[in-house]
């Protein structure tokens, strides 16, 4: 019993020393340097610390390989958030990250999308070969790591050399998304958290995770930081289950976060987040959830449980297959009360 007390104390005093410490820093500004991807996230999660802290972030959003290109060249920024490692591999060689801050927080996965109402009818990746498809939106399949992503993917099907003079290259992942939204092109592959925000578009093909490439995104405190100390706290917070469960429901994939939200979040009794504009309610000890369509839904399980990889929770309707909650809200599935 005294050493429990004794333990429990200790760990109070670690966390109280930690919130004093940000506490002492009201007013501090944090410029984050992120992929375009992460822009709601980010945005959700920055107006929130600086709620809670004074501290101010501000973000910086764009394709990974500009913001490498900036940094690089001496732009003021405190943290690096990447949508691939190489861009973080390359500020690591030229030394402007913080030795022992860096760590891959995020994996997202790739999706091919056409406009919502008449989009391109297209089922599967071979069909951009088409004749009938002539545009293809791609963040830069040079530089920007999406557009690399799926220039690495479209290559391993042997369709590359066959779409590639349909390719627009655009500047960042929103771009590309932006384009089928507009319909200046036919169909494009971006991130699934893009396609996921967007009601303009559908989702033609989901890429599945073991088959498309693996996709990381790190994120260090970089070496000229303005502001060390606040950078340093704001990464602690980005590690935080806090802040797994807000990447979550913008649907990235977060190591170690198995569906349920801090215990901060949540209610007496229930905790409710909103994704894909439904209501998903979690009972405490309870990160299952039962989703209907026409009364198909057989169960939910968590998704370790089905593949033992992802995180979150999975639905198995009456045809046997399984789909996210994300997935199922834009597919017309609804939330059971």
């Amino acid at each position: 019993m005294g050493m429990t007390l004794t333990k429990n104390v200790r760990r109070f005093a670690l966390l109280a020393g930690a919130w004093l410490s940000v506490a002492s820093l009201p007013g501090a500004e944090v410029m984050v340097f992120a992929a375009a991807s992460l822009t709601d996230s980010l945005r959700e999660l920055a107006t929130s610390y600086g709620k809670r802290t004074g501290v101010r972030i501000v973000l910086n959003l764009g394709a990974s390989s500009t913001l490498a290109r900036q940094i690089e060249e001496g732009a003021p920024a405190d943290i690096f958030f990447s949508a691939d490692e190489a861009k973080m591999d390359h500020l690591e060689r030229q030394g402007l990250i913080v030795k022992g801050t860096r760590q891959s927080r995020l994996s997202n996965s790739l999706v091919l999308i056409v406009a919502a109402a008449h989009g391109a009818a297209i089922r599967s990746p071979t069909d951009l070969a088409e004749p009938a498809i002539k545009r293809i939106a791609l963040s830069d399949p040079k530089a920007v790591p999406a557009g690399v992503y799926a220039r690495e993917y479209l290559t391993k099907l042997g369709l590359w050399n066959v779409v590639s003079p349909k390719v627009v290259a655009t500047e960042n992942v929103r771009a590309a998304l932006a384009a089928v939204e507009a319909g200046d092109a036919d169909a494009s592959i971006v991130y699934k958290t893009d396609a996921m925000i967007s009601k303009k578009v559908r989702v033609a093909f989901e890429v599945p995770v073991a088959e498309g490439p693996k996709i990381s995104y790190p994120v260090a405190v970089l070496k000229e930081a303005r502001s060390p100390e606040a950078a340093g706290k704001f990464l602690e917070f980005l590690a935080s289950e806090e802040s797994a469960g807000v990447f979550v429901k913008y649907g990235f994939r977060v190591p170690g976060f198995h569906g349920m939200l801090p215990r901060r979040m949540r209610g007496r009794e229930e905790a409710e987040r909103r994704i894909g504009g439904s209501r998903e309610v979690l009972a405490p000890g309870e990160p299952q959830v039962s989703l209907t369509r026409h009364g198909r839904c057989r169960r939910t399980l968590p998704w370790t449980e089905v593949d033992g990889y992802r995180h979150g929770i999975a639905t198995q309707w009456k045809g046997g297959g399984w789909i996210e909650p994300t997935r199922a809200a834009a597919n017309g599935f609804k939330l059971a009360t």
